[in-house]
């Protein structure tokens, strides 16, 4: 009934008269009514097929790859070949076009979920009825650690932690096809809901004081053994019995990567020389080791341990190109150590410099 009332008053005042039924009228009337019910059913057809608008995923024609989406490719391709994501991350030609600042920050969101992925993937159990399956799964995945690795580790600002974590997902190259939305929804909640407060109040989004409801999942489900092979736990506990094996996990990852100091460990060409007592190593030692940050240490097997003063690219660093030093750690320099004072013992006049491993 609204349509023909519609229709009539779009025909014009001359096409009825008052008493007299519309279709009595003039030809040029009635074809004019004929004519506006027609457009308004056409109109009302476009209507009912008219489907909501999705969000459309981000176009990578101009895009240029950050440091998260670096990272969340790089485990979600290891995850599918598995294999260790910090040797995929070197042949990654996105992490190499990184600028220094972004190439570190992606090789530290790399090496956390890849340190701490026991205790990630507890805290996301707690929080996940049934696992993603099928050909997202594997970036999926990768997102959530990510952002778990952020909040509860890094400790990231949770509103950067999650928006920039779940915005990587609508790149369209992250995923062939394009991973559908409700999938990212399902992402963003996960993380929101790791990052509440756990008393209830609403936090600023930038507060990392508050406690979250994901670091007390982190506290109280889960340990660093969570992090280390199980074999590997059942031997230690063979060997050295389960207090000495609880030790050892909290040595090797401690429950707080915040207070812990960041250190690296350098053996050197000079450091065997020094080792059996040339002063003219222990010299070079020395004047290497002021070139690399206030707070280097010569360590008693002569090394060189970092402090935190050095940053960036170890291989912009003073003598990295000549070869002078490598990162090795102090502990796996030992048997080396054994075998070259063995060595000197047998023949004093043994030149060092030239030595070989097949010589040991």
């Amino acid at each position: 009934m609204l349509a023909v009332i519609a229709a009539l008053l779009l025909a014009g005042a001359d096409g009825f008269e008052v008493g007299r039924h519309p279709t009595s009228g003039s030809t040029a009337a009635k074809q004019r009514i004929r004519s506006s019910l027609k457009s308004l059913s056409t109109s009302r057809t476009d209507d009912a097929n008219t489907k909501p608008t999705k969000r459309r995923q981000t176009t990578h024609n101009n895009f240029q790859p950050n440091a998260r989406f670096v990272a969340i490719s790089v485990l979600s391709d290891a995850a599918a070949a598995e294999t260790f994501a910090t040797r995929e991350l070197e042949g990654s030609v996105h992490y190499q076009n990184l600028e220094p600042r972004d190439r570190a920050f992606a090789r530290l969101l790399v090496a956390t979920v890849e340190r701490r992925m026991g205790q990630i993937d507890k805290v996301l159990d707690c929080c996940i009825d049934k696992p993603n399956k099928g050909k997202h799964a594997n970036v999926i995945r990768a997102t959530l650690r990510t952002g778990v690795a952020q909040l509860l580790f890094l400790r990231t600002p949770p509103f950067a932690a999650i928006k920039e974590t779940v915005q990587v997902l609508r790149i369209s190259s992250i995923s062939k096809p394009p991973i559908p939305e409700p999938m990212i929804r399902f992402v963003n909640g996960v993380l929101r809901k790791l990052s509440r407060p756990i008393d209830g109040e609403k936090a600023d989004e930038d507060d990392i004081t508050t406690e979250m409801y994901g670091e007390m999942l982190l506290n109280e489900k889960t340990s660093p053994q969570d992090n280390i092979s199980q074999w590997l736990l059942d031997r230690w506990r063979n060997d050295w019995g389960h207090k000495a094996t609880e030790l050892i996990c909290r040595e090797m990852i401690p429950p707080d990567d915040t207070s812990v100091t960041s250190r690296i460990d350098l053996s050197t060409k000079y450091s065997l020389s020094a080792a059996i007592g040339m002063n003219d190593s222990v010299n070079e030692l020395q004047t290497l080791m002021a070139s690399l940050g206030d707070d280097a240490i010569l360590l008693p097997q002569y090394s060189i341990r970092v402090g935190p003063s050095m940053k960036g690219d170890v291989k912009l660093w003073p003598k990295y190109d000549s070869g002078t030093w490598w990162v090795q750690d102090a502990s796996s320099t030992l048997p080396a150590l054994v075998l070259s004072s063995a060595l000197h013992k047998m023949n004093p006049q043994l030149d060092f410099s030239n030595l070989h491993v097949v010589d040991m």
